[in-house]
């Protein structure tokens, strides 16, 4: 049986009606019923919070939450205003960088809460000697100018190569030679055969000579020569006679005279008519200078040195560089040679020397430069191993937090930080809290409710979110004034057997 009242016998007034802080108490002295309690005073409120009495729990129920705080940037800070009853938001994102170069970038860093600075001026591309680059930051690309210089005008006998050293055009070859001219001829170089023209004519030998005269050639006067050595007419004995007989060019002499002697041909023999005999003179002419190839040997038929003997042929077969002159003192072809000195190669060349155009061809090609390297690379080339040599290394991939993933992006060549932490959770129990697990990178909520209190039969307990406890409500009715002649008992609820 549950009755959980007084049980009273007797009539008593009634007990007022009282508030939740009040208690009735029947004086029974005057017989009335005397109430006290006073109402606990309003709590002090936050500007988001309202105060309101309940009734129900007999106490003052504080509501309204606090604006959650606005999510910031990274150089932003928020402070709560109890005025405004809101938050004030303040910091300025730092000015982006000026002054870059045309090539650079700047993005702002979330991370560092700065701006990074990206971009990398391309490489000068590589020039012949007679350019040069600029880089123009109108552009942000290099202008090569520069021009080769021109070719000079070249006599037939020449040719052209252009140094890339010492950056200018190198003529080579030479001239023939002039050849040896007899006193009446001239020599005149053709540009158009790029050889030696020889003109002029020998004079015609003079005709109707007497049978005594002769012509010979003169090359100190380049003229004929005509000497006339007509035989002296005989001394003739008393008993002689002469006449010149034009056909056998000589005296025909008649009358007896003595044999004449058997002389050199260059020996004439005169009859002295004083002496009655005859009488030889005559010297033979000294031998003539001759070349180093010849030799003299004297003609008693023709009563003339003859000059025999021939020069050596000039050599043939000669390289290009080569050329041949007569050494009169050795009496040979002295060949000389003064071949272009051999170029400085670079590593991938090679040289041949060519004898149509008497220098040397150079053939080789530098190793294109590597394509596809990876942002962070550079190739450099190696005049030691020649070969381009490709370096740099990937920057070591960030440690981010387990909410995040690391991409590389081969465009600012730096590692791109994505990903957002979970919203940490809402509607929490007041006994709960919300802390982040890393490992399972999950937010985790602990937290358990206290346990609810034991009450009295009169008494109820609910859970107070506010202050986070259990309000306990409920009074034991109070006692009624009894008369003298009565008897109230409580009574508390059983439960039968």
């Amino acid at each position: 049986i549950s009755s959980c009242t007084w049980v009273v016998s007797g009539t008593q007034p009634e007990a007022p009606t009282v508030g939740c802080y009040q208690t009735a108490t029947f004086n029974t002295t005057t017989c009335l019923w005397e109430i006290s309690g006073t109402q606990e005073p309003s709590p002090t409120v936050a500007c988001y919070e309202t105060a309101e009495f309940d009734d129900e729990f007999c106490e003052w129920v504080v509501s309204g939450t606090q604006a959650e705080q606005p999510i910031l940037a990274c150089y932003e800070t928020a402070t709560f205003n109890t005025n405004s009853c809101d938050w004030d938001v303040s910091g300025t994102q730092p000015e982006a960088p000026t002054g870059l170069e045309c090539y650079e970038t700047a993005a702002f860093e979330i991370s560092s809460c700065t701006w990074v600075v990206s971009g990398t001026q391309p490489e000068a591309p590589t020039v012949l000697c007679y350019q040069e680059a600029t880089f123009n930051v109108e552009t942000c690309l290099w202008e090569v100018s520069g021009t080769q210089p021109e070719a000079p005008a070249l006599a037939c006998y020449e040719t052209i190569l252009f140094d890339d050293e010492f950056c200018e055009w190198v003529v080579m070859g030479d001239q023939p030679g002039q050849p040896t001219l007899a006193c009446y001829q001239t020599a005149t170089f053709n540009t158009s055969s790029c050889e030696w023209d020889v003109t002029g004519t020998q004079a015609a030998q003079p005709t109707g000579l007497a049978c005594y005269e002769t012509a010979s050639f003169n090359t100190t006067e380049c003229d004929w020569v005509v000497t006339s050595d007509q035989p002296a007419q005989p001394t003739l004995a008393c008993y002689e006679t002469v006449e010149f007989n034009t056909v056998t060019c000589s005296w025909d002499v008649s009358g007896t005279q003595e044999p004449e002697p058997t002389i050199a041909c260059y020996q004439t023999t005169v009859f002295n008519t004083t002496l009655c005999s005859w009488v030889v003179s005559g010297t033979q002419d000294p031998q003539p200078t001759v070349a180093c190839y010849e030799t003299a040997t004297f003609n008693t038929s023709t009563c003339v040195w003859d000059v025999s003997g021939t020069q050596a042929e000039q050599p043939t077969g000669l390289e290009c560089y080569e050329t041949a002159s007569f050494n009169a003192t050795e009496c040979e072809w002295v060949v000389t040679a003064d071949q272009p000195a051999q170029p400085t190669l670079a590593c991938y060349q090679t040289e041949v020397f060519n004898t149509t155009s008497c220098s040397w061809d150079v053939s080789g090609t530098a190793p294109e430069a590597p394509t596809g390297l990876a942002c962070y690379q550079t190739a450099v080339f190696s005049t030691t191993l020649c070969s381009w040599v490709v370096s740099g290394t990937q920057d070591p991939q960030p440690t981010v937090a387990c909410y995040h993933t690391a991409t590389f992006n081969t465009t600012t060549c730096v590692w791109d930080v994505s990903g957002t932490q979970p919203t940490e959770p809402t509607g929490l129990a007041c006994y709960e809290t919300a802390s982040f697990n890393t490992t399972d990178c999950e937010w985790v909520v602990t937290g358990n409710q206290s346990a609810a209190p034991s009450v009295s039969c009169y008494e109820t307990a609910s859970f107070n979110s506010e202050t986070c406890s259990w309000v306990v409500s409920g009074t034991q009715p109070a006692q009624p004034t009894l008369a003298c002649y009565q008897s109230a008992v409580f009574s508390t609820p059983y439960v039968l057997g």
